[in-house]
């Protein structure tokens, strides 16, 4: 029973890394990196990083295999940034004009309406 919980939870383990990349296509479409969750990805590369450092302590490829493929697919991801960088500003804001979205500004900060 030990060796199947096992098999399952690694198995598991891969598709969990895995599922951001998704993703891809849309990320290489866009040519824009903004669906990709930066504090995952890096919460990845540091999760990944312990685990494969403690199957590779215990000698135990079973822990270490697929947390090494987990990395790996993080550093694809983290390669898809760097190729594809973010387009938003902030959440789903894209950068727009401030006179487009306070009426009556100016882009340097003054306001269109003051008086002299």
């Amino acid at each position: 029973p030990a060796k199947i919980v096992g098999l399952v939870v690694n198995v598991n383990l891969v598709f969990f890394y895995g599922a951001p990349l998704q993703a891809i296509v849309q990320v290489v479409s866009s040519q824009s990196s903004d669906v990709i969750h930066r504090p995952t990805m890096y919460m990845n590369y540091a999760n990944t990083s312990f685990w494969i450092a403690y199957g590779c302590a215990r000698k135990d490829p079973v822990i270490a295999v697929p947390n090494a493929l987990g990395l790996l697919l993080g550093i694809l991801q983290g390669i898809l940034c760097l190729i594809y960088p973010r387009r938003e500003i902030h959440g789903d804001m894209l950068p727009v004009p401030l006179d487009e979205v306070v009426p009556g500004v100016v882009g340097d900060g003054a306001s269109s309406n003051d008086e002299p």
